[in-house]
């Protein structure tokens, strides 16, 4: 068993905890900080721990969606996606890699 706490500080990006192919890392981000269209080759679910931020996927359905503190979002492997802090923001981000855990 491992502990892990996540913390504001400057903006920050950390590995807080591997488990088997699955990653988690946090995510912290001043207001007004955006980061613009990406994508990661994995499964990404996002959760806001700390502050509002703004997070659109660019696939059907995907519209910008304002999240707060206990939401998360879901995207799938390869979606682009950009996320916009409207507060000072904590997010933890979880990675699966594809294949992983699907039948």
């Amino acid at each position: 068993m491992e502990h892990h706490r996540f913390q504001m500080a400057e903006e920050l990006t950390r590995r807080v905890a591997q488990g088997g192919p699955a990653r988690v890392i946090q995510l912290s981000l001043p207001a007004g900080r955006v980061l613009d269209k990406h994508r990661v080759d994995a499964h990404l679910l996002a959760f806001v721990l700390r502050g509002r931020v703004v997070f659109e996927a660019f696939e059907p359905g995907g519209g910008p969606l304002t999240l707060g503190p206990a939401e998360m979002i879901a995207v799938g492997p390869g979606v682009p996606h950009r996320v916009e802090s409207l507060e000072d923001a904590v997010l933890a981000l979880v990675l699966v890699p594809p294949g992983v855990g699907e039948k």
